[in-house]
């Protein structure tokens, strides 16, 4: 039960990480990237939050990727008993169920953190230098 409940887990966050990989690499819209090209150093606020958004989203990204992996690994060095050989359906769905309930909102509430601090220390320093 235990193989089970850490082999959905590690699955489940690797795919929500990946979600947030590709949040990340889609937010930034065509005309935000001219602007960035013709300014060089634009103080427009869509811009600061668009690459403050996507800088947060990556970092959650990466710390679910390398979290799920951690889980796979010590999975790999844990010795398998016989009971363990089968997955239990039940505590697959249950475990999914849980899992996605603390990863999705804790990672949206901290890759709003960190965008917001980001978006923060941008405007003190284009504004306040």
């Amino acid at each position: 039960m235990l193989r089970t409940i850490f082999d959905v887990s590690a699955v489940t966050m690797t795919l929500v990480a990946a979600f947030f990989l590709a949040r990340s690499s889609f937010t930034l819209s065509a005309a935000e990237i001219i602007e960035i090209l013709d300014s060089h150093m634009t103080s427009s606020s869509s811009v600061i939050s668009s690459l403050s958004k996507q800088q947060a989203d990556a970092r959650v990204g990466v710390f679910l990727l390398v979290l799920a992996f951690s889980l796979q690994f010590r999975n790999l060095l844990t010795p398998v008993s016989f009971d363990e050989i089968d997955h239990d359906p039940v505590v697959a769905i249950i475990t999914t169920l849980v899992v996605l309930a603390i990863i999705i909102p804790s990672s949206f509430y901290t890759s709003h953190v960190i965008s917001k601090r980001r978006r923060e220390k941008v405007l003190r320093i284009l504004f306040h230098q």
